[in-house]
């Protein structure tokens, strides 16, 4: 797990860092949303041998590649409507409607110790941070981004 470079004095470097963090949590946070929205079995703890659950998630997962496959040639989706996802417009984040149905196998997750890292996960949060400025892993909108506003990724990844 890796957690964000603490707010305040902070170079462009590591703001790129927390908001590419940021955005990866959010599309995680949106394919876990859609999973419980769309397949009953995740809205509770599944009761099954562990080799059974395996396969019953690798299945889904199959089904929701496929159908968000199909989505996107189209400009409506009843699987996946455009609006039902977090949408980022000039750096403002939208919630998807998926955020406003009922996710009861979905449990907040808090702190799971002493919020302590260790050399190695700064180690490979500096090396993450390195790659997303380096040509091989920037995407080209991310400078103009952390330098046009003051807090560049979603606020709730506080």
């Amino acid at each position: 797990m890796l957690k964000p470079y603490p707010r305040g004095l902070i170079n462009e470097r590591e703001k790129i860092f927390n908001y590419r963090l940021s955005r990866a949590r959010r599309i995680v946070e949106n394919v876990f949303g859609i999973l419980t929205s769309r397949f009953r079995v995740f809205r509770r703890s599944i009761i099954a041998r562990e080799e059974t659950a395996v396969e019953v998630i690798k299945a889904i997962v199959a089904l929701h590649n496929y159908l968000m496959h199909d989505r996107a040639g189209a400009s409506q989706s009843g699987y996946c409507p455009n609006d039902f996802i977090d949408q980022e417009l000039q750096g403002q984040v939208m919630p998807g409607h998926w955020r406003n149905e009922a996710h009861d196998g979905l449990h907040e997750v808090s702190n799971l110790g002493s919020n302590n890292y260790t050399r190695e996960a700064r180690q490979a949060r500096n090396s993450y941070r390195d790659f997303f400025c380096s040509d091989a892993g920037k995407v080209p909108w991310q400078w103009d981004l952390v330098r046009s506003t003051s807090d560049p990724f979603d606020e709730q990844n506080s």
